[in-house]
C-alpha cells in the first residue's frame, strides 16, 4: 500500500488553528484550577473585597460653573453681545466693553479688563454691585489704593486687614496711624495698636492703653525716650511702676534706665525700688551711679535717712563701696551712715522682740 504524500498546505490550513485552539483551552483550564485554589485559600479576604465593591461609592461634587462662564454655553444673542464687547475692547473703549460683558454675566472678564487698564474704581464698582466688598478691597489693595481698601475691608468686617491698609497709607498721611490703631483694637491686636499710636507719638493715648492691657514691657521701651519718661513716668500709679521695674531684666542697660527714671521721677518709691532691683551687684550699681550727677546723688543720700523702710544694710554698704570707687567719697560716707542707722534700727527691733 502506497502512503500518500503529506500535503503541507492542508496541514497549515487545519492543523495549526486546531493546535492554537487546544492551547487556549488548556490555558483556561489550568487558570481556572489556579483561581479556584487561590480563592479557596483566601476566601475571607475575597468576600471582604467583594463587600467593599458592592458598597455605594460617594460621588464627587460637581464643579460649580456658571452657565455663561463658557462662550459655547451662551445663547446666540449673548454671543453677539460678547463679540461686540471684544470689538469695543480692541477699540480701547474699555468701560463700554465691560458693561456689555457684565450684561451677559461675564463679570470676571469685565473686572479683569478694567483693572488691567487702570480703571480700578470701575472694576470695584462691579464687585460692589455683586455684593462682595471684600473682593473690592483686595483689588484696591493690590493696586496701591490703601485708603479705599481699608474702608472696604472695614465694610466687610475685616478690621485687621483694614488696619494694615491704613498703616500703609499712613506713610503718606501720618494721621491715619490713629485709624490703624482703632482697627487693630477692634481686631483684638493690642500690641499692633500700641505700635501704631507710638508712630503717631500719641503718648496720652498710649500710656492708659498699655496700662489697661498690662503691656509693661512696651512701657519700658516707651520710657526709654527721655521726653516720654519726663512727661508720663510721674503719672504712673505706684503699683504700675513697681510692676514695670519688677520685670526689668538686670543688665547694665537696665541699670542706666533706672538712673534715667530716677531723674524723671525722683521720689521715694523710685529710689527704693531702683536700689532693691540693683541688689548687691556692684557692676550694675556702678552703671547706675555713674549716670547720676552730684545733685541727684545728694538728693538720694538725703532722702534715705527719711525713709521708713530702708533697703538691707548690706546692700547699702555695697552701694557705698561703688560710690567710693567712682570717687564720690562724701556720698559714700552718707550712704554708710544711712546703712549704719538701718543696722542699728534692725538690732533694736530684734532686741525688743518686734
Amino acid at each position: 500500500m502506497k502512503i500518500p504524500i503529506l500535503d503541507l498546505g492542508v496541514l497549515a490550513k487545519y492543523l495549526l488553528p486546531a493546535t492554537i485552539l487546544i492551547g487556549i483551552l488548556v490555558y483556561l483550564f489550568l487558570r481556572g484550577i489556579v483561581v479556584y485554589f487561590w480563592q479557596a485559600t483566601h476566601k475571607d479576604k475575597v468576600q471582604r473585597k467583594v463587600g467593599e465593591l458592592r458598597k455605594p461609592q460617594a460621588k464627587a461634587a460637581p464643579l460649580v460653573v456658571r452657565k455663561t462662564d463658557l462662550f459655547a454655553q451662551l445663547s446666540s444673542e449673548q454671543k453677539k453681545i460678547y463679540l461686540r464687547a471684544k470689538e469695543l475692547a480692541e477699540l480701547q473703549q474699555f468701560v463700554e466693553a465691560a458693561k456689555l460683558f457684565e450684561s451677559i454675566n461675564f463679570q470676571r472678564k469685565a473686572i479683569d479688563l478694567l483693572e488691567s487698564h487702570g480703571l480700578i474704581d470701575e472694576a470695584c464698582a462691579i464687585l460692589l454691585r455683586m455684593g462682595v466688598p471684600y473682593r473690592a478691597a483686595v483689588v484696591y489693595e493690590r493696586n496701591g489704593q490703601y485708603l479705599k481698601a481699608g474702608e472696604f475691608f472695614l465694610r466687610d468686617g475685616k478690621a485687621d486687614q483694614a488696619a494694615r491698609c491704613f498703616e500703609k497709607q499712613a506713610e503718606k498721611d501720618y494721621k491715619l496711624y490713629r485709624r490703624a490703631s482703632e482697627c487693630y483694637l477692634k481686631a483684638g491686636q493690642v500690641d499692633q495698636a500700641l505700635q501704631a499710636l507710638n508712630r503717631l507719638d500719641a503718648g496720652p493715648e498710649i500710656v492708659p492703653l498699655a496700662l489697661q492691657h498690662q503691656r509693661y514691657e512696651f512701657l519700658q521701651r516707651f520710657f526709654d525716650l527721655p521726653f516720654h519718661a519726663q512727661a508720663f513716668l510721674p503719672q504712673l500709679q505706684p503699683q504700675d511702676l513697681l510692676q514695670m521695674i519688677k520685670i526689668l531684666h538686670p543688665t547694665p542697660l537696665s541699670a542706666v534706665t533706672l538712673a534715667h527714671w530716677t531723674m524723671y521721677r525722683p521720689d521715694e518709691i523710685m529710689v527704693l525700688e531702683s536700689l532693691n532691683k540693683l541688689g548687691g551687684d556692684k557692676e550694675l550699681a556702678k552703671h547706675f551711679w555713674a549716670r547720676l550727677d552730684d545733685g541727684f546723688c545728694d538728693f538720694i543720700c538725703g532722702l534715705l535717712p527719711t525713709v521708713a523702710k530702708l533697703p538691707a544694710a548690706e546692700l547699702m554698704q555695697r552701694h557705698a563701696e561703688v560710690l567710693d570707687e567712682l570717687g564720690r567719697g562724701p556720698h559714700a560716707a552718707r550712704m554708710r551712715v544711712a546703712a549704719g542707722a538701718n543696722a542699728e534700727t534692725k538690732m533694736t527691733t530684734l532686741a525688743i522682740g518686734l
